[in-house]
């Protein structure tokens, strides 16, 4: 079905109460209206391309609210611009009159009239809109637009996936924000608050609000984007249209959907959410993404140490439908990174493991500390199931100091492509068994592409089965330890890589280079960012813009790798 446009509701300085004269926001100059356009009624005007003439009018722009900007009329409706648009001209206030646009959720499933200088809303039957391009046959029940059936046979909806926010917020039981002063509306997919919410709420975070305006929370909506602190994009649980509030609301909270990865993973939702709205997942800790064409994004934020352990595990993903664990960056996703800044104690961040059992799993911007006889990441696919994961931007460190564990470990039974891209990997054991950078599965193949490690016994890059290719790898060693170890040059990829020991000698072809001095911000800290000073790494490797094997841009900051033809530094970290 055609997806609307929405737009950007304007709320300055206005009291967003009810449908009365008061309810009018008036506009003197184009940026006034931000995105939108200033017209001559004095009032705002935002894109729309179901209109003839391109623009709608605003929610705050009185008898003319959501109307489509009239197409015969040179700058807008208004004629000279001599429309009142709070004006009743003379209509009653009980029934429709010209004010009765006010009273347009945006759904036909409800139908608005004006009773007393408010909005009162009847449900009506017959078909609507749920937000999902895909199914077919969606219907009006009790006042809500209920999905019809998924249909493959319709344009690309056999190869579309929905995406699902969640977020996590270790130990985040409590809410964000709340709605006292800080009145909600929800239209179509746009939340507009009145007053900016807490730079940490982002994608994934839920809403709990009441729609029908009865002073019981009744509905949620979950952020799926982020415009500003105080408008932000949001879908209900199955990624559809959430209900519009009939009235803006002051009963809202909104909090982290889980409270650790672990429950998110066992889908095991926040307990501070309404009893009755609570078990809002449908598919259960045994999650078919594939049959239910969703991807799941699970969004971590820093708000404590998350200290469970992890096993990924039953849920049933493809190549269309990911299950997308990472870390909020940009400002459409949050208001301030949540990611690590490449060093420990800082963005999302976890003490225990995580055991990767499934295939289609996408690990993103994530921060691991383990000091105990553990692995950090385990891949390895023992269900019977082949196809890929992915690893970016991952700090992950094994503290413990004789363990034999691994730092990325791939291992399993089943083939799998493992793709591990801008993260750094350290070991500080003594054992010589202790690696960092690992493929020990004779039919996956493993590719690691700008990683940094550090071996103190152990070794960086250790391959015992299956290929390994390693571009733009640094391997450093403090102590007894080998940066390469078990590569085949006929099975194996080794360039455009250095190491600080002699091990790299073995692959003297493709831009190796063994033996250096590289120099780091902190070594012995665990700052693995290259120092200013360096000549080892700096400029010394290839760019991988357009590589087929893997997609890289940036770095494990998230700052911009340079374009072709410029030469990229060695490692996960990018020097300016």
């Amino acid at each position: 079905m055609r997806m609307p446009l929405t737009w950007l509701l304007v709320g300055v300085a206005a009291t967003l109460v009810g449908c009365v004269e008061t309810e009018v926001y008036r506009c003197g100059a184009e940026r006034s209206c931000g995105e939108g356009t200033c017209e001559s009624t004095g009032l705002c005007s935002f894109p729309d391309v179901s209109c003839p003439d391109g623009r709608r009018y605003g929610s705050l722009s009185g008898a003319l609210a959501d109307q489509c900007v009239s197409a015969d009329l040179p700058d807008g409706g208004g004629g000279d611009g001599a429309v009142d648009a709070g004006a009743s001209d003379g209509a009653s206030p009980d029934g429709p009159g010209p004010d009765a646009g006010a009273c347009d959720l945006g759904t036909p499933c409800l139908s608005g009239v004006m009773s007393q200088g408010r909005c009162v809303y009847t449900p009506v039957s017959g078909a609507c809109e749920d937000g999902l391009a895909c199914t077919r046959g969606d219907i009006c029940s009790g006042g809500v637009c209920l999905a019809g059936a998924w249909d493959n046979g319709f344009g690309a909806c056999s190869s579309a996936s929905v995406p699902i926010y969640r977020s996590v917020g270790p130990s985040m039981s409590t809410p964000l924000a709340s709605g006292g002063g800080n009145p909600l509306r929800i239209r179509g997919e746009t939340a507009t608050f009145a007053v900016a919410l807490p730079v940490q709420v982002g994608v994934g975070d839920v809403i709990q609000y009441d729609a029908n305006d009865d002073g019981v929370v009744d509905s949620l909506a979950f952020i799926h984007g982020r415009t500003s602190s105080t408008v932000f994009t949001v879908r209900d649980t199955e990624g559809g249209y959430p209900r519009p509030t009939q009235q803006d609301d002051g009963d809202w909270l909104l909090m982290r959907s889980y409270i650790s990865l672990a429950a998110a993973l066992a889908m095991t939702e926040n307990t501070s959410i309404a009893a009755g709205l609570r078990d809002f997942e449908s598919c259960g800790p045994s999650c078919d993404l594939v049959s239910r064409h969703r991807s799941f994004h699970i969004a971590a934020y820093a708000d404590a140490v998350d200290l469970a352990r992890v096993f990924v595990t039953s849920w049933r993903a493809d190549a269309r439908n990911w299950l997308t664990i990472f870390t909020p960056t940009r400002p459409d996703q949050v208001g301030v990174s949540q990611r690590h800044d490449g060093t420990w104690g800082t963005g999302y961040r976890r003490t225990q493991g995580i055991d990767i059992q499934v295939p289609f799993v996408r690990l993103d911007g994530l921060s691991l500390r383990v000091d105990e006889l553990d692995r950090v990441y385990l891949i390895g696919l023992d269900q019977g199931r082949s196809g890929e994961v992915e690893i970016a931007h991952s700090y992950a460190e094994m503290a413990h100091p004789t363990t034999w564990f691994r730092v990325y470990d791939v291992f399993g039974t089943n083939p799998v492509l493992v793709r591990v891209s801008n993260s750094i990997g350290i070991s500080r054991s003594t054992a010589s068994d202790s690696y960092v950078f690992y493929n020990n599965q004779g039919t996956s193949q493993a590719y690691f592409y700008n990683c940094t490690g550090m071996a103190v016994g152990g070794v960086v890059f250790q391959k015992d089965q299956g290929p390994m290719e390693v571009v733009n790898g640094l391997g450093v060693i403090t102590g007894t330890g080998v940066a390469y170890r078990g590569l085949q040059t006929a099975t194996d990829v080794v360039t455009y890589s250095v190491s600080s020991d002699a091990s790299l000698g073995a692959w003297p072809t493709g831009n190796n280079r063994a033996s250096q001095t590289i120099r780091f911000v902190n070594l012995a800290g665990g700052d693995l960012h290259l120092s200013a000073s360096d000549t080892a790494a700096h400029d010394r490797g290839s760019n991988l813009t357009g590589s087929a094997a893997i997609t890289i841009v940036d770095d494990v900051d998230g700052q911009p790798r340079p374009a072709l033809p410029t030469t990229w530094d060695i490692g996960a970290d990018e020097l300016p």
